[in-house]
């Protein structure tokens, strides 16, 4: 006997659903998860008859453009790779950009972005209660060490997933779409999290670009009352400042790191690593390769061969910073498409209403930003996460009443 298609359809939606939120809950918890639920997700989508149906009218959206054109550029680096090897593995940690027609595809079906999103909500929820938890027992677990209470990501990580649900509730709360009855909870949850980002978490850059974004959430708000609103965050941030021995220690070890890098000192005689004095390390043997090749590179996946061939297994295989990783490997051809694609991320999000376009806006941004520092679009965890994220944040409104399953982006 045939099944009935419109109950295939909805049998085929509601597993891409589950799928969906398997993928949200793995990005700041699971790298296994996240690379299995990514490709059940690809899958999902072409076997699902409604969401593969949007994947042609998606192809003209800015979002999904600047990512085909930010992979595009590496493709083409391949030309003039030294290692096909190196450059074979460089694609595959970068594919999640060239399934982003795929994926935001299925996020056009209102169900599978809401579920998505979900998921991530509840696994960074998940992660900053286990290091409550854990920093209460004075018991670290997993990426945490005592005094810093990471769970299932490193600091940086960590931190950048929880403040992407603190940007969330505060965005949602200042236009007044939280209903009252919901407020204790979101007030708790945006509690937690900022208390466990700021108090109990290390991650310097992601606290930082934390506070940046709030900012200018309070500026997006309303201007005069984000002023008074800047006013508040400003006093919030003393007083947690003044009673965290974490954020102290944090402080002074960054002014020590700078001190000790102008001597030269990169690994103390105790190994403890000098972060600031490491990144600036990193980033003059990646100016100085730049200097070769400005234009379009060393070719796709040539970074750590290049420094290797300049300055020994000491040059660093990580710059720690994105912008200087792309323009080794592709010069300022593929920084220019990284921007591209930036552009096309910000320019989906004004389709949006606020708050999401707030939230868009301010997610993107803290990529952007963090990547200075890190390496946020090219790494597997980030990456994946980036291409999910911004797919479920830009398809469409996230909470919606309409009866209608599918919901356009325009």
């Amino acid at each position: 006997m045939k099944m009935n298609p419109a109950v295939l359809s909805l049998t085929s939606v509601r597993i891409l659903t589950a799928i969906a939120v398997l993928a949200g809950l793995s990005i700041p918890t699971s790298t296994a998860l996240q690379n299995v639920s990514f490709g059940l997700l690809v899958v999902a989508v072409m076997l699902c008859g409604p969401a593969r149906a949007q994947i042609g009218a998606v192809l003209r959206e800015p979002f999904v453009r600047g990512c085909l054109v930010f992979y595009a550029v590496f493709v083409v680096g391949v030309l003039w790779a030294p290692s096909m090897h190196a450059a074979w593995l460089m694609l595959v940690k970068l594919r999640p950009y060239l399934f982003t027609p795929v994926i935001f595809a299925g996020c056009m079906l209102a169900c599978v972005r809401r579920g998505l999103l979900t998921g991530f909500g509840i696994g960074a929820l998940l992660s900053a209660v286990i290091s409550l938890v854990s920093a209460a027992l004075h018991h670290p677990v997993m990426h945490g060490l005592p005094g810093d209470y990471a769970v299932f990501r490193t600091h940086t990580y960590h931190n950048s997933f929880l403040s992407f649900v603190i940007l969330a509730i505060a965005a949602f709360w200042l236009r007044g779409r939280i209903a009252g009855r919901y407020r204790w909870l979101a007030a708790v949850v945006l509690a937690v999290c900022a208390v466990d980002a700021f108090l109990f978490v290390s991650g310097r850059s992601a606290q930082g670009v934390l506070l940046a974004t709030l900012c200018a959430l309070f500026l997006l708000w309303d201007v005069r009352k984000g002023l008074l609103g800047l006013c508040v965050l400003a006093v919030v941030a003393i007083a947690l400042y003044s009673s965290s021995h974490l954020l102290k220690q944090e402080v002074a070890r960054a002014q020590y790191d700078l001190q000790e890098s102008h001597k030269g000192l990169l690994v103390e005689p105790n190994g403890r690593e000098n972060s600031v004095g490491l990144r600036l390390y990193f980033w003059r043997n990646a100016l100085a390769v730049i200097r070769h090749d400005p234009y379009f590179g060393h070719g796709t996946g040539s970074y750590r061969a290049t420094i290797l061939a300049r300055d020994g297994s000491q040059g660093g295989a990580n710059p720690h910073d994105d912008y200087l990783w792309v323009a080794v490997e592709l010069g300022a051809a593929g920084v220019l498409a990284m921007l591209v694609m930036l552009w096309g991320c910000f320019a989906q999000a004004c389709k949006l209403a606020a708050p999401e376009r707030w939230i868009s806006w301010l997610v993107i941004a803290s990529y952007a930003m963090t990547s200075l520092l890190n390496s946020y679009f090219t790494d597997n965890i980030t990456g994946t996460g980036f291409v999910l994220l911004t797919a479920a944040m830009l398809a469409g409104p996230w909470f919606n009443s309409s009866p209608s399953t599918v919901s356009h982006s325009s």
